[in-house]
């Protein structure tokens, strides 16, 4: 079957938020009573293997934004919490943590940017310019 998306188009749906988006579509789908019932055993197998592969997927995606970083954020802790359940609970408490941390750090730069109208430059890269830095 050929696809009639263009390369452009299909960039764009690789990314962290249609993977996220995606994502978060199944796990709604898997948590449904229905989907529990035999007759859907296949689509049940059909879905996890999909959710699987997104996961996967997400990984090898950079975000672009903090609401990407929550989303691959999300992803881990609910695969955490699949894998060991809860009585790691403390590894849940500081996927969460961190989460918010991205958040506070994120409105932190932009607050720092839009208060003098000049752009803010990562502190690496203020490193990575200066002469016999490593």
């Amino acid at each position: 079957m050929t696809s009639l998306t263009s390369h452009a188009e299909h960039d764009q749906q690789n990314t962290v938020s249609s993977f996220g988006l995606r994502w978060a579509a199944l796990r709604g789908m898997l948590d449904s009573p229905l989907i529990n019932a035999e007759d859907q055993r296949s689509l049940r197998d059909e879905l996890l293997r999909e959710l699987k592969s997104i996961e996967r997927a997400v990984g090898g995606l950079a975000a672009r934004n903090e609401y990407e970083v929550a989303a691959k954020l999300e992803i881990i802790r609910q695969s955490v919490t699949d894998a060991v359940g809860k009585e790691q609970v403390w590894l849940i408490d500081l996927l969460d943590s961190v989460g918010q941390d991205v958040t506070l750090l994120s409105k932190r730069y932009r607050a720092a940017g839009a208060g003098n109208g000049a752009q803010v430059q990562p502190a690496s890269a203020g490193r990575a310019a200066t002469p016999g830095a490593a």
